[in-house]
């Protein structure tokens, strides 16, 4: 029997967090309003572990459908346009009658990108167990938003899910083309950004210091703007390898 992490509120106001066994959501959901707590969030056990991005080594390394070993580069989660084609693809197997399962277990045998794969088919399981599609989306709001979410269940409610699953493809799309123009939009001042803290960084290093040896031979006093830039100089020569080390760490 699966275990649920929930996190609800009791009559009083006062919050509460802990696990509950059950056979699907709507029974944890039932099981905790008997006991006077209203839910305000609740994801599987196994879930947690894909939603907050587990081990770095579980995450990098899998095991593909034959079993052999697999080492993942870059995000394994569908892009905008991913979505929007997966979103696509669902919408015109449901409405050429294809039962949600049997749509859903296809659609994640297609996917390349395995954290994706992964997700479609706890979801699969999540409704075969008695779920909603709503609720089992719900639990994975890195891929499916909001948005999605809401949509999905006026289209459950609606009995057309199809056509919503087709506005929410149209809105996706939208979304995506917007977010391109501005990418497109960005590019060029960051390439002004990127090329001048360049020619920045190459006259500190290389310039600088020559002119700030010509200054100390000289014993003259220097002004605090030219101090300044002298002392900028020595920091990156001198450190240059404790600078590179932490940018790195703050990537990764």
């Amino acid at each position: 029997m699966p275990k649920y992490l929930y996190r609800a509120k009791a009559r009083n106001g006062q919050s509460k967090n802990g696990t509950i066994s059950a056979v699907n959501k709507v029974a944890a959901k039932a099981s905790l309003a008997n006991k006077g707590l209203k839910v305000i969030n609740l994801t599987t056990q196994d879930d947690s572990e894909t939603k907050t991005g587990g081990n770095f080594i579980t995450r990098m390394v899998y095991r593909d459908k034959n079993g052999s070993i697999q080492i993942r580069f870059g995000s394994q989660l569908p892009t905008t346009r991913e979505l929007a084609l997966f979103t696509k693809q669902f919408s015109l197997m449901i409405e050429n009658g294809i039962p949600m399962l049997q749509a859903l277990q296809m659609l994640g045998d297609q996917q390349r990108k395995q954290d994706f794969a992964e997700i479609i088919m706890k979801v699969n399981r999540s409704i075969e167990a008695g779920s909603t599609l709503t609720d089992s989306l719900e639990s994975y709001p890195m891929v499916f938003d909001a948005l999605y979410v809401a949509m999905t269940k006026a289209g459950e409610a609606s009995g057309r899910l199809d056509v919503i699953l087709k506005q929410l493809v149209t809105y996706i799309e939208k979304a995506a083309k917007l977010k391109a123009q501005v990418k497109a939009a960005m590019a060029y001042p960051m390439i002004i950004v990127v090329v001048a803290i360049g020619v920045v960084t190459l006259l500190l290093v290389f310039v600088v210091p020559t002119f700030a040896k010509q200054f100390s031979e000289s014993g003259q006093e220097l002004p605090y703007l030219t101090a300044l830039v002298i002392n900028m100089s020595d920091f990156l020569v001198n450190r240059w390898m404790e600078i590179i080390g932490t940018m790195i760490v703050s990537f990764f």
